[in-house]
């Protein structure tokens, strides 16, 4: 994946970080999965689910093909689990994936828990059904387990500690995760995009686009892709992302700014869309 993104925890986590340099971040209010989940429940129009009911422009437009496929019905076939109720203990949720080049790259989800019991049957459903596929190879460990993709150097962690069910991918662990060696709000660029958005206003979205540029060229993705090379002097130019709110009272305000570099650095201006 070549953004690098984190959805930090408001509270809890929005300050944490295993690495500060090279990547972009989203931090926002956690959402309860079961909630959002079963309130898609039912919802059909044209064969395909999972569009809410109520909400302007969410109608689906004509002529969409008929028998898409419903992804809650798929997730329940492949893993066993059911969105609207096996995720009844999911309380705020944070993720990240994180790194500036394939080495690097890594990520995180962290979901609190007031029912640690409910989310260790999740864990075990979930166990059960990737221990059926051949090419991985799963371990089972005091908190959780470990999976291991058989033939390459890829790899994945699950874990509950202290009301926390934690899930750590490619080169970052769930100590990583819940232990950073530093924190988001250690950044200067995320501290000058934050004061960007104005006073009273705070982060839910961060993008770092240096380390995006980094990461695409690092993969090798981009090596001669005229749409790539047309688009470069853009991304070149932008510096980072930056998306907040905030209310007063009964009042909500929201701002998106886009920080330009000026000349090649990292100074520059910055330009906001208030909706």
């Amino acid at each position: 994946m070549s953004l690098a993104l984190r959805d930090a925890i408001r509270d809890e986590y929005s300050d944490w970080s295993p690495n500060t340099r090279g990547k972009s971040v989203q931090h926002s209010r956690g959402h309860d999965i079961a909630q959002r989940a079963a309130g898609l429940e039912g919802v059909e129009k044209q064969g395909l689910k999972g569009v809410p009911e109520g909400i302007p422009g969410a109608e689906l437009p004509e002529g969409l093909p008929e028998g898409l496929p419903d992804i809650e019905a798929e997730i329940r076939r492949a893993t066993g689990l059911d969105l609207s109720e096996d995720f009844d203990w999911a309380g705020d949720l944070g993720l990240f994936v994180e790194g500036s080049s394939l080495l690097s790259i890594g990520g995180g989800l962290v979901i609190d828990t007031d029912d640690e019991q409910a989310a260790a049957a999740t864990l075990a459903k979930l166990r059960r059904a990737l221990g059926r596929q051949r090419d991985l190879r799963i371990v089972e460990t005091p908190d959780g387990f470990q999976v291991q993709t058989l033939g390459a150097p890829l790899g994945a962690e699950v874990a509950i500690r202290d009301g926390r069910v934690v899930l750590a991918v490619a080169g970052t662990s769930v100590g990583d995760v819940l232990s950073p060696a530093g924190t988001l709000s250690d950044s200067e660029d995320f501290q000058a995009a934050s004061e960007a958005l104005g006073a009273g206003l705070e982060a839910a979205l961060y993008v770092d686009f240096p380390a995006i540029v980094s990461l695409i060229e690092s993969s090798g993705l981009a090596t001669g892709d005229p749409s790539y090379e047309e688009a470069k002097p853009i991304l070149d130019a932008i510096a980072y992302l930056v998306a907040g709110g905030g209310s007063d009272g009964d009042r909500a305000s929201g701002r998106l700014v886009l920080g330009l570099r000026d000349g090649g650095s990292d100074s520059g201006a910055a330009a906001a869309i208030v909706p």
